[in-house]
C-alpha cells in the first residue's frame, strides 16, 4: 500500500514537473514575441532575428518531442497488441487439442 502510494506521488510530481516545463516554454515563447527590442526600434533588426531564430529552435525541440511521443506511444500498442496476441494464441491452442494431446501432455 506505502509502494503504491510512492508510485502515485511520484507520478503526480513528474507530472506537475512536465507540465511546469512545457508551461514554461510556452510563456518564453510568448514573451519573446511581445518583448521588444532597443535594436529593433532602431532599425538594426539584430534582436528579432535572434528571437525569430530560438523561437523557431524552441518549436522544432517541441516537434521533435512530440514526434518522440507518437513512436513511443505506437511501440507500446504494438507490444501490447502482439501480448494480446500472444495469449490468445496459447488459449486458443489449448482449447483445440484432442483429449488425448491433453491427456499425454498431462
Amino acid at each position: 500500500m506505502k509502494k503504491e502510494q510512492k508510485l502515485k506521488e511520484q507520478a503526480t510530481l513528474a507530472l506537475a514537473e512536465k507540465n511546469k516545463i512545457v508551461a514554461s516554454s510556452i510563456s518564453k515563447l510568448g514573451q519573446s514575441e511581445r518583448s521588444y527590442d532597443p535594436g529593433e526600434i532602431a532599425g538594426l533588426g539584430v534582436g528579432s532575428k535572434r528571437k525569430d531564430r530560438e523561437a523557431e529552435e524552441m518549436e522544432q525541440a517541441v516537434r521533435e518531442r512530440e514526434e518522440l511521443r507518437k513512436q513511443r506511444k505506437k511501440e507500446i500498442e504494438r507490444e501490447r497488441r502482439m501480448q494480446v496476441a500472444k495469449k490468445k494464441d496459447k488459449a486458443t491452442r489449448d482449447d483445440e487439442r484432442d483429449i488425448s494431446e491433453k491427456i499425454a501432455l498431462g
